[in-house]
């Protein structure tokens, strides 16, 4: 099993643009990017099933995922072969995740990501909002937006 806490750390450290937060929601921030890291950078699907509840519902804007603990899974899984598509170079296909902000208010955690797929890709907003229920993910809802080449008129797009 993967060890996450020193990559969690790093990544919540990079979080400067946060609002205070209790301790409470502190750890779903943290549970939030170890998620991340487990499913979508090291498919780690077997801490993905630890964090993820059995009754795991997905609404998600592709149809072709469905419900249930696995469709995470799924959904890593379709993203690494949209990825490996267009992978040139050594190694795996892999995402770069760069979290921009992390909110929680109650059962409800906020993701800001830019996350680029591809060496050259030009990237995609991903705001995805999850629920949690007793420490586990349970029910995950997200918008996708591609960035264009060229960025856009005020720049801002990446802020």
């Amino acid at each position: 099993m993967v060890e996450y806490t020193a990559e969690v750390e790093r990544i919540y450290a990079t979080l400067t643009d946060q609002p205070p937060q209790t301790a409470e929601q502190i750890v779903k921030v943290k549970t939030t990017i170890e998620l991340y890291l487990a499913t979508f950078i090291h498919g780690d699907y077997e801490r993905t099933i630890e964090l993820v509840d059995e009754s795991y519902r997905q609404h998600s804007h592709s149809q072709d995922i469905g419900d249930g603990q696995d469709s995470i899974i799924e959904a890593s899984k379709v993203l690494k072969s949209i990825a490996a598509e267009h992978w040139e170079g050594p190694g795996e296909p892999h995402f770069k995740m760069d979290f921009k902000r992390i909110l929680v208010d109650g059962d409800y955690v906020i993701v800001q990501i830019l996350s680029t797929r591809w060496p050259g890709d030009t990237g995609e907003h991903v705001f995805d909002m999850y629920r949690m229920k007793n420490g586990k993910f349970v029910e995950h809802w997200d918008v996708i937006q591609e960035i264009k080449a060229g960025g856009t008129k005020h720049g801002n797009a990446v802020a």
